[in-house]
């Protein structure tokens, strides 16, 4: 759980130390779930999709959310440090319409396969996708407070030909960008 490359990990203890005290010592240690032996099979597999559910519901919360808060991502403090890290890389180059999966891994320090695998298992998006779907809410936040034309939110946000930024604002927000704000009022 300390390492950056599992710390998304589920970890579930099976174990013969089953006092209470025990059991406290070992989801402080990082554990999400705990079950002492012997256990029963069917228990098991419920906490594991009970593990995996909570973790798909968060990951359907974020796809559209306006704006990616780390600390409801995870309890795990460095995978809130890594999106933390991961959201100020975007924002710093937000306007940076060649800003790419390569230059955004060797910010983040880690080759892109573990940054895509990290990525998938937090928030369900591949990189790619992690950098569009956060220039797309940083421009629902700019159409909310009105700083801009379409177009010109668009390439404030990195996108090239404002046709694509259209579509992509709409596949991700369900209306386009002229209509988003009048739709969440």
């Amino acid at each position: 759980k300390e390492n950056i490359l599992t710390s998304h990990i589920p970890i579930i203890l099976l174990t013969a130390k089953t006092a209470q005290e025990e059991k406290i010592e070992g989801l402080e240690s990082g554990a999400d779930d705990y079950l002492g032996k012997p256990f029963d099979l069917a228990e098991l597999d419920v906490r594991i999709k009970n593990l995996l559910k909570i973790r798909a519901a968060l990951k359907v919360r974020f796809a559209t959310a306006i704006q990616l808060k780390p600390e409801e991502i995870s309890d795990n403090s460095i995978d809130q440090e890594f999106m933390i890290k991961a959201l100020e890389i975007i924002e710093q180059n937000i306007e940076n319409e060649t800003f790419s999966v390569d230059k955004f891994s060797q910010e983040m320090a880690i080759g892109t396969t573990q940054l895509n695998i990290k990525l998938r298992s937090l928030i369900g998006k591949s990189t790619n996708q992690f950098i569009k779907s956060t220039r797309l809410q940083k421009a629902a936040a700019l159409l909310i407070k009105e700083t801009g034309t379409v177009s010109e939110i668009g390439f404030k946000t990195g996108f090239r030909s404002t046709a694509y930024f259209v579509n992509s604002f709409k596949k991700q927000f369900g209306v386009p960008p002229g209509a988003y704000k009048k739709s969440i009022e």
